[in-house]
């Protein structure tokens, strides 16, 4: 069927999965799986050699820079479109505009990407010629951290705490992992899941570490780890299922990627994290079918032998957690897309190497259902509602902490010292702390069911810390 028959909290805008870019099938990566970059400080340097000649709009100072940047001029978009470089590395300019609802980002000449530019902060890249014309020229950029101390130094400053949680997560900013085919397939698969499919949330590379879904992600110690996923998807019951897309099969390597997971399953049971993961067939060049099945036979015998060598405790052993699927099995062409993908069908190898792949739906089998959880499997929904890098159709409707409360709390205090309870609903409505020192979505209306109404709402993330 194709992707434009089916619904979107984002059909009418224009950046809908049928609208944006694909990039596995338009031809991106002919020349390699990287874009062509430029970094600030070394386009100044080709400059002062008379290589290239920036334009005047992206030829700014860094005090400059740093002013419209840390300006509160469109300040809520301006940390969604850091926060969703953070959790998703690298990302298309039309992926930003899902994400975030900020048109703006499609190109250099928006009103602060240029700042973000010159600060040193982001680099911007393209998937093909700089000098292609029509709608590729506009659309066909790429945007990345920066590889600096920029955010830390002199960014991270200007916001207040609330504001940075909703950026990292509280987590260090991150830059490096620059894999661009690779980010942007995964962000891809990301976006798709949260438009079409039945989930309560999902998260970014960044939040789909091992220490976050097996360690302190569910109220266990820090795992001293730096193994992560390429994105997680938590079902409504509060199952964590997340995507490893991999293009290439390195022996090594990626054996030890899958005994890694293998291990952690074997190590820590299923009800007291609600894991499962389920690896991508995703290399998108003109030997596709051959090379598919090449690395679907090599991925089924690293499963195989991962999962006996690991064979878990309980209920939902090592290999009932351990899937894989093609791209082209969820999306067959350019525009279309497969019921499997609705329901999101994986398969498991067999337990003998010539017998049927068990087929499974992650988004439906009641054999991954949470029966006796060891914690709470729905936080996190609430909790990532009050993160950027969250599309805005799933921040909706959702309670995450108010953290201005945990900060009160944590000073010893039992009540925020300027808001008596007898004072705090006027005729006006409830009194609330500031708007930056609030959480972003207790702004945000019910869900929508139209990106109409999105856009009517739009101004509360542009501006007020909403």
């Amino acid at each position: 069927m194709k992707l434009s028959s089916l619904s979107s909290p984002i059909a009418d805008t224009g950046f809908a999965a049928h609208d944006r870019i694909d990039p596995f099938y338009d031809g991106l990566w002919t020349r390699g799986s990287q874009g062509l970059w430029t970094r600030f400080s070394e386009a100044k340097a080709q400059q002062r050699a008379g290589l290239v000649r920036l334009p005047k709009y992206l030829d700014i100072g860094k005090e400059e820079a740093m002013a419209r940047v840390t300006s509160t001029n469109q300040w809520g978009l301006k940390l969604a479109f850091l926060s969703t470089l953070d959790a998703y590395r690298t990302v298309t300019a039309e992926q930003m505009v899902a994400i975030t609802g900020g048109t703006f980002h499609l190109n250099h000449s928006s009103p602060f990407v240029p700042g973000m530019f010159a600060s040193g902060m982001v680099d911007i890249g393209r998937v093909s010629s700089p000098l292609a014309p029509g709608r590729a020229g506009r659309l066909g950029y790429l945007y990345r951290p920066c590889r600096s101390s920029v955010f830390d130094r002199d960014f991270a400053k200007h916001l207040t705490y609330p504001e940075l949680v909703s950026v990292t997560g509280g987590q260090p900013w991150t830059s490096g992992g620059f894999y661009d085919r690779h980010n942007t397939l995964s962000t891809e698969l990301m976006l798709r899941l949260a438009e079409y499919t039945d989930i309560a949330t999902m998260l970014g590379e960044k939040f789909s570490t091992f220490d976050m879904l097996f360690g302190t992600g569910v109220g266990r110690a820090p795992l001293k780890t730096n193994r992560r996923g390429d994105g997680v998807i938590i079902r409504p019951d509060g199952t964590r299922v997340v995507f490893e897309v991999t293009a290439s099969m390195s022996p090594g390597s990626f054996e030890a990627k899958v005994n890694k997971w293998a291990e952690f399953f074997d190590a820590y049971p299923y009800e007291s994290n609600g894991v499962v993961v389920c690896f991508v067939i995703a290399n998108p060049t003109q030997e596709m079918p051959s090379h598919s099945k090449v690395v679907r036979t090599s991925l089924k015998q690293a499963l195989r032998k991962a999962s006996s060598q690991n064979p878990g405790s309980g209920r939902v052993r090592s290999r009932h957690r351990m899937f894989f699927t093609d791209w082209q099995d969820w999306f067959p062409a350019r525009g279309e897309v497969s019921t499997d993908f609705l329901d999101m069908v994986a398969y498991r190898p067999s337990v003998e190497v010539d017998g049927p792949d068990e087929e499974c739906s992650l988004l439906l089998d009641d054999s991954l259902d949470l029966r006796n959880p060891s914690f709470e499997p729905l936080a996190v929904v609430d909790n990532a509602a009050g993160l950027r890098q969250t599309p805005l159709w799933l921040r909706a409707g959702k309670q995450p902490t108010q953290i201005v409360d945990t900060e009160v709390e944590a000073a010893g205090l039992a009540d925020h010292p300027a808001l008596e309870p007898d004072r705090r609903r006027t005729r006006f409505g409830q009194t609330l702390p500031p708007p930056r020192l609030r959480t972003i979505t207790h702004n945000l209306p019910p869900r929508a069911t139209s990106s109409k109404q999105w856009a009517d709402y739009r101004r509360l993330i542009e501006g007020e810390g909403a």
